[in-house]
């Protein structure tokens, strides 16, 4: 009897009183903290290259001329000794000349002056760093990039390095940035340095998946020792890239 009772006025002070209200309880929504592009992130890219070359190459300070490269098919040069110039179809040269260097220069940039474009494949790797400012559109970074490029022609394919500084403006899902920075080159045979610059866009398809695509412009003048000699490079790339 005593646990009915208990009960009974237990529901009682339970229930409102007939003919009042009952007030809706409040449900409070915290919002989470807003996404930003701050943090590491790596990737990797694949697209088209072009590469174009202008202007006289030159070997060991001599000109790329057809008389030079036929002098080397002849044997009058053969590098194999360096007793000073000798007189050839390509006039007074130093003997040491390099006829595999004269041979792979002529693959890849033409002989005398010449215009000379090849295209290709280009794929690779890059990793960096985004930082957005506190309560700002307004993101900086830093980004290494490898690329290889296949290219068609006897001169085969390029290794391209670059080093970017980026600055973007971002929203929660999409990031619109510039970059530009020292870019390396591998081709032919030889090495040269320049310098990029381009334009480039992201979207967060997920909070760690970034897809997005870069356009970049290459120019590296008086290339690869040669006066007036000039390789431009251009890329356009589709990219993947996970943020940590």
């Amino acid at each position: 009897m005593r646990k009915l009772l208990a009960s009974a006025a237990f529901v009682a002070a339970a229930t409102p009183v007939l003919g009042g209200n009952i007030e809706p309880v409040a449900t409070i929504i915290v919002p989470g903290a807003p996404m930003t592009w701050t943090g590491f992130y790596a990737g990797a890219q694949l697209g088209y290259a072009k590469l174009d070359t202008r202007g006289v190459r030159q070997i060991g300070g001599v000109d790329l001329t057809e008389a030079l490269v036929a002098d080397c098919e002849d044997g009058d040069i053969d590098g194999s000794d360096n007793n000073g110039p000798v007189d050839s179809d390509a006039g007074s040269i130093d003997s040491d000349v390099d006829c595999d260097d004269v041979n792979r220069a002529a693959d890849g940039a033409g002989v005398g002056a010449t215009s000379r474009s090849r295209e290709g494949l280009t794929y690779g790797v890059h990793a960096g760093f985004l930082k957005q400012l506190t309560n700002s559109p307004l993101v900086l970074g830093t980004e290494l990039e490898y690329d290889r490029l296949d290219l068609d022609g006897a001169a085969g394919a390029a290794d391209v390095v670059r080093l970017k500084a980026k600055v973007g403006y971002g929203t929660e899902r999409f990031l619109g940035y510039g970059v530009v920075g020292p870019a390396y080159i591998d081709y032919a045979g030889e090495d040269e340095t320049g310098f990029v610059y381009g334009l480039g866009a992201g979207y967060r398809a997920t909070d760690n998946i970034v897809i997005g695509a870069e356009v970049l412009q290459h120019e590296f003048d008086d290339a690869f020792g040669s006066r007036d000699f000039d390789l431009d490079a251009t890329t356009v790339n589709l990219r993947v890239s996970y943020q940590f």
